[in-house]
Order: C-alpha cells, then structure tokens, then sequence
C-alpha cells in the first residue's frame, strides 16, 4: 500500500475510535439517565442522535444540535390556502361551542394548544379543527376528545404518536 493509503486509513481509525457514544451524548446533554435519549444513525465515524424532538451530529467526541428545517414556500402558501387536506369527515364536525370546559391550569392549556399547533403543522385548517377557543372547548369533553381520537387514528395518527386512548383522555379532559 501507498503512503496515502496508510495515512487516509489513519484518518478514519481516528473518526471510528472517537465515534461518540450514547453515554458521551448523555454527558453532554448533562443528562442523569438515558430515558430518551436515542442513536439514530451510526455511520462508524459519525452518528446521529435525538432526545427530546431534537437532532444532534455526533463526530470525533463533539456534538452539534441540527436545526429543523424550515418550511418551504410552497408549504406555506398551502396553509395561507384555507383548503381542506385532510378529510371532510376529521374535526369540525364534532366541534362544539359549548363553552362549559374552561382551562384553569396553564400546563393543560399548552398541552391543548400545543396539540393545535401540530395538526395545524401537519395540514389541518382552521376549517375543519375550528378556532383555538373551539377546539380547546371540544377537547375538554371526554366525549368530543374519544372522538377526535378516533378521527386523528382514522387519518394515520398511531398510538405512538397520541397515546392510548386513555391517556389522550387523561391529558386533556377534565374528569
């Protein structure tokens, strides 16, 4: 073998040995356990690393956080578009204006809007979900909220990303 060989297969003994770990990426996060924390990807002299909806690249012992990508333009004016994407049948339909579910605590109200948001994010309008103080109201009810989940399966949501339909319940109804 050439000497460039040697020195390029260096090179990449070095990149493999210092292939951060898990562990090493819970040291770096200050973490004290590694509830979830997750290796993505790993490409030997590089991986790929979550924890919390964010993504690292972890590479000779260093980590950088990888920024989400942003929205197109198109994705954007698809929104600014007030035109259904997902069936006729989801949400607006079993919203109610019944206004006899008022949120007291903050931590429920940002778990609602929270929710609101990402099925905004994910192609749902204002059309089919309803105003935040609609869809805040409907969601309170145990009812409304069992059928709004069986909507969000019906349209390809899984219990991995809603929970049990107990849980779903547990987090935003008042019971």
């Amino acid at each position: 073998m050439k000497k460039k060989h040697y020195i390029i297969l260096g090179i990449v003994a070095i990149f493999i040995i210092t292939n951060p770990s898990i562990t090493a990426f819970k040291n770096y996060l200050g973490s004290s356990s590694y509830s979830g924390l997750k290796r993505t990807e790993n490409f030997f002299v590089c991986s790929l690393y979550s924890h919390g909806g964010r993504k690292y690249f972890g590479i000779a012992g260093n980590f950088w956080e990888i920024p989400p990508p942003r929205p197109t333009e198109a994705y954007l004016r698809s929104l600014k578009q007030d035109s259904l994407r997902k069936s006729d049948s989801s949400m607006y339909s079993y919203l109610t204006n019944d206004s006899s579910y008022h949120v007291k605590d903050t931590v429920g109200k940002y778990k609602v809007l929270r929710l609101y948001y990402s099925l905004l994010n994910e192609g749902y309008t204002a059309a089919n979900l309803g105003n935040f103080e609609q869809f805040e109201s409907a969601v309170k009810d145990t009812t409304t909220a069992t059928k709004i989940y069986m909507n969000l399966k019906k349209d390809g949501y899984t219990v991995k990303n809603l929970g049990s339909l107990d849980e779903f319940k547990r987090t935003f109804c008042k019971m």
